[in-house]
């Protein structure tokens, strides 16, 4: 019997003692848990668990406060305590572990960091033998005026198609279908289908010519190789995606601010007009509201005007006050006209 069978044993044992003693004591659970100081609601399921045997380690203070209710004395559970003092602690039985070398440990360990060096610096070499060939293929194609934008996209593309090749290498079926699906999502930028391919017949070509040299599978030396000493000549592109990225944003953040202005315009000259300081506090935010819609739906839908009329009459025929809002559409349209100009992407900004 194992030490954790054994006590479990004893808790029964101990369990059953003491509801005898409580039950020759002529005591109820509940008046017992009053006795024992009131220790608060549900303390009677305590002392119920501890009589069913599932409470494993009880403390000695709840056992002295058990037996000082009950008017007994340790002497009436000395057998269960002596069947526990006299259990063998389950660490003594068990024999000392054998000390491990760690020379041996020390060794593999420094083994794998040694290769994971190894095939990390392999797969920069790869990656700048890609990025050389993919400097030759832009360089060459200079003479078509590339945007940074296409630029990038061209360089990402060479990238992607790459790493397709070189993690299906036991997967042909796997690779083909990755391919399809690159080539769709190129075609999703529009970028020349010419220099796409050339792209994909130069990473093509790499890659065959490294597969039949053993270069993929071949870990270099750390002492032979130098990642310092090649200098990576597609810097120019990278700066030129950040570049792009930030035009982007600070475009984005323009447009933003100048339809706010254009706005505050269309509100001011409405305002003006319908002489808005007359008007109560309700009345105006529920105009300036409504010109807020109005001036969404006029810019969204200003290439289909026959949806935004639409829109625009719907917006007025749901609003509270059909009335008021018919004469405010009126005193929009004109505004807007007047301020098209500011709009972001409209003739004029």
């Amino acid at each position: 019997m194992d030490q954790a069978a054994g006590e479990g044993q004893l808790a029964v044992k101990l369990g059953r003692i003491l509801r005898e003693v409580r039950i020759r004591s002529g005591l109820s659970q509940r008046v017992l848990a009053l006795r024992m100081a009131a220790r608060g609601r549900g303390y009677r399921s305590v002392l119920c668990r501890l009589e069913l045997g599932k409470i494993e380690r009880p403390s000695v203070v709840l056992i002295a406060d058990y037996l000082r209710a009950c008017r007994a004395k340790f002497a009436d559970i000395a057998e269960v305590l002596e069947d526990y003092v006299r259990q063998v602690p389950q660490a003594a039985k068990a024999a000392p572990e054998p000390v491990k070398p760690k020379r041996g440990e020390r060794g593999s360990a420094v083994g794998e960091r040694v290769e994971r060096a190894r095939r990390l610096i392999a797969r920069r070499f790869r990656r700048r033998q890609l990025e050389e060939a993919l400097y030759g293929v832009i360089s060459a194609e200079k003479a078509k005026k590339l945007t940074s934008g296409e630029l990038a996209a061209f360089c990402e593309f060479g990238r992607r198609r790459f790493g397709i090749l070189e993690r299906t290498r036991a997967k042909p079926e796997r690779r083909q279908r990755q391919l399809e699906k690159e080539a769709r999502r190129v075609q999703e930028f529009s970028l020349p289908g010419d220099l796409t391919q050339v792209i994909a017949d130069a990473v093509d070509a790499l890659f065959a010519e490294m597969e039949r040299s053993g270069a993929l599978d071949r870990l270099p030396d750390t002492r032979d190789f130098r990642p310092e000493t090649k200098e990576l000549r597609l810097g120019p592109v990278m700066r030129a995606e950040k570049r792009l990225e930030e035009e982007k944003r600070r475009r984005m953040q323009v447009q933003v601010r100048r339809r706010a202005a254009a706005c505050a315009l269309v509100k001011t000259d409405i305002a003006a007009e319908m002489e808005f300081e007359r008007l109560g506090q309700r009345q105006r935010a529920w105009l300036l509201a409504l010109i807020e819609e109005m001036f969404d739906i006029a810019l969204r839908f200003d290439s289909e005007p026959e949806e935004r009329d639409r829109r625009l009459r719907r917006l007025v025929a749901g609003s509270p006050r059909p009335g008021a809002a018919r004469d405010l559409l009126r005193r929009f349209r004109a505004a807007f006209a007047r301020r098209r100009a500011l709009v972001p992407g409209r003739g004029g900004g």
